[in-house]
């Protein structure tokens, strides 16, 4: 994926695949004409929580642009996996992807969940927001539900995470992929959704100003 950042640099970001699994990011500062000679490392994912050809990290980058305290952080987000559950960690860097933060968990579960399909905004106040699909297991298979969760303090930490899908799904082969949008006060999510059987395309805008008040889904929208 790639992104913008608040002087018109470019940021890609990707991950490589052998006996494990590394984190890359490069840059551009001339809109994208040429790039930098070694790419930058984000960071490794360790090989015992890697299977080859099984399970993958796909990491996202954001920038803040909002002109607060952390304007022009770069962040990126991928899930890595342990005993085959998924977690979703980030990442931060201030100086243009040269050195990076230790990665810290976003999604705050404790129980065997699985957790993938992560993605990363930075909204008009510098909050980070990242949206990711949660599988909890049940009789007779599992059921995927969409989730938040919100940092106020540049990635540093994240709060709570809450469902913006109003009800579990089944889980369908697809479904890719989960991208958000944040504008203005408010943030669009967007995920595939297999309540009806088959994957369709849903949204849930949420109001980011009632972001500290509980928050109750309601019915998102197909599209």
């Amino acid at each position: 994926t790639a992104a913008v950042g608040p002087a018109g640099e470019i940021y890609a970001t990707w991950s490589t695949v052998w006996h494990s699994q590394r984190i890359w990011l490069n840059r551009s500062l001339d809109g994208g004409l040429t790039w930098l000679h070694n790419d930058l490392r984000v960071a490794d994912i360790p090989s015992g929580e890697f299977r080859q050809g099984s399970w993958l990290s796909w990491p996202v980058v954001a920038v803040d642009r909002s002109g607060g305290p952390h304007h022009g952080r770069v962040y990126v987000a991928w899930e890595r996996y342990s005993l085959g559950f998924g977690r979703v960690d980030l990442a931060w860097s201030d100086d243009h992807g040269d050195h990076w933060s230790e990665p810290v968990r976003v999604d705050r579960f404790e129980d065997a969940t699985d957790s993938d399909k992560a993605w990363v905004v930075v909204d008009d106040r510098g909050r980070v927001h990242v949206t990711y699909r949660l599988r909890r297991f049940a009789l007779g298979g599992s059921l995927r539900a969409e989730y938040l969760a919100t940092s106020t303090d540049g990635g540093v930490t994240f709060g709570p995470s809450i469902r913006i899908s109003d009800d579990l799904y089944r889980y369908r082969p697809g479904g890719d992929y989960h991208q958000p949008v944040a504008v203005g006060n408010r943030l669009h999510a967007i995920w595939g959704d297999a309540r009806f059987g088959d994957n369709d395309v849903f949204t849930q805008s949420i109001d980011l100003d009632d972001f500290d008040e509980p928050f109750a889904a309601a019915p998102p929208a197909v599209a």
